[in-house]
């Protein structure tokens, strides 16, 4: 989901350069573990994800992410 969020910014990006169009960033998971890490920020013992998932929350909170389907 971390990669899918960075190749979706590079690409927001690059629409609000050439065609100087917002477009809302959206998240699709079928993971209802790491939606609900997303939404209320849980907890997750897969050490590996942690710091994805709270990165991830962030941006969410900053509203860089629209919205977590």
């Amino acid at each position: 989901m971390a990669h899918g969020f960075d190749i979706g910014a590079a690409i927001k990006a690059i629409v609000k350069l050439q065609l100087n169009i917002s477009l809302p960033l959206i998240l699709c998971t079928d993971l209802k573990s790491i939606y609900k890490c997303l939404i209320k920020l849980g907890t997750t013992q897969e050490k590996r994800l942690i710091i994805n998932v709270i990165c991830l929350y962030q941006l969410y909170k900053r509203r860089e992410i629209a919205k977590v389907k």
